[in-house]
């Protein structure tokens, strides 16, 4: 889970006590409510990005789940800004670009919903 500084900062999460809830770290309960937009990275443009987090903030969504490797040609196919996240296919070899990496995502999530969650990839990416 990621998180930026935002005006209002995002409480801290841990573990509850008994293990079983997520809690801010003065005890308060955290209500995970999840919208899966799990081709976020890949599909979306900045623009639209923060459409859709607004739009998603307004309707009380707490966390947006993303992967960073799309499943459907997200290793062949380049974002909307012309980039495919790894070179070679090779996940020992990402192609970080600072200018136009995923990073604005979690900033305008954290302005936006609150917490994201980006996970590394779908399920038939990970060996």
């Amino acid at each position: 889970m990621a998180s930026c500084a935002a005006a209002d900062p995002l409480p801290r999460l841990k573990v509850s006590d008994n293990r079983r809830f997520l809690v801010t770290a003065d005890g308060r309960p955290f209500f995970w409510l999840a919208d899966t937009a799990w081709e976020l990275f890949h599909r979306l443009d900045r623009s639209e990005a923060e459409q859709y987090l607004t739009d998603r903030a307004a309707k009380g969504f707490t966390v947006i789940q993303a992967v960073v490797l799309a499943e459907l040609d997200g290793l062949t196919e380049p974002n909307r800004y012309g980039y495919v996240p790894l070179i070679d296919k090779n996940p020992r070899r990402p192609a970080v670009r600072p200018a136009v990496g995923n990073d604005w995502v979690l900033v305008l999530d954290d302005a936006q919903a609150g917490f994201a969650a980006p996970g590394t990839a779908a399920g038939n990416r990970q060996q």
